[in-house]
């Protein structure tokens, strides 16, 4: 019995009319924001804690590419289509949003004592915990094609690398080295995204 090579490569995404337009619209506008994280914490002298209004307009644009990055994700069904795979990246949209929003009140209302401020400041780390998440599940589903599925995993590892470089190298360098990475990895999961998870030209 010959076994085909597609069956061993996993469910492909279900392409709806348009959608390859969708997602290249999307990836593309992922690469666009992947410096913008960089550059904000070069913005604020690569200190932790520290915050000033270009950098949180930077930090803004970063979050908004991110977020379209997230959004081809789930369009594509990176985490498989089962019910928890779907709510893991319903529930990424919606921190990846109060990130952004956080954002916003640092460029307007920097230290806010407000509970909103304080959702929206959580939010930015626990979405980064549930992209390492998305990543690990991602690599199980198999749903992009070859190094493809790799990206949001390699995208979400600068936050245990990040803290181990600070810790070993000081805060500075060590924010100086996360932030190209997040520039690095989420480049790379928008331009999955834009070939909408596929090594092969798309029609």
């Amino acid at each position: 019995m010959t076994v085909h090579s597609t069956a061993l490569a996993g469910p492909a995404p279900v392409v709806l009319p348009g959608q390859a337009r969708h997602d290249r619209i999307l990836g593309t506008l992922g690469m666009l924001g992947s410096p913008f994280l960089f550059l904000s914490l070069a913005a604020n002298g690569f200190a932790q804690g520290d915050s000033n209004r270009l950098g949180a307009a930077l930090g803004l644009l970063f979050a908004a590419g991110w977020l379209a990055n997230v959004l081809g994700l789930r369009a594509l069904a990176v985490a498989g289509t089962s019910r928890p795979a779907r709510v893991l990246l319903a529930i990424q949209v919606v921190t990846v949003t109060l990130a952004g929003i956080f954002q916003v009140y640092e460029f307007a209302a920097p230290g806010s004592g407000s509970l909103l401020y304080t959702i929206t400041d959580v939010a930015w780390p626990l979405s980064m915990l549930l992209l390492l998440i998305t990543g690990i599940v991602a690599l199980r589903a198999r749903t992009f094609d070859g190094w493809l599925r790799f990206t949001p995993l390699l995208a979400a590892l600068w936050l245990p690398l990040g803290i181990a470089e600070m810790a070993a190298i000081g805060e500075t360098v060590g924010q100086a080295v996360g932030g190209l990475h997040t520039a690095i990895g989420w480049f790379l999961i928008g331009y999955a995204v834009q070939r909408g998870g596929r090594l092969s030209a798309r029609a």
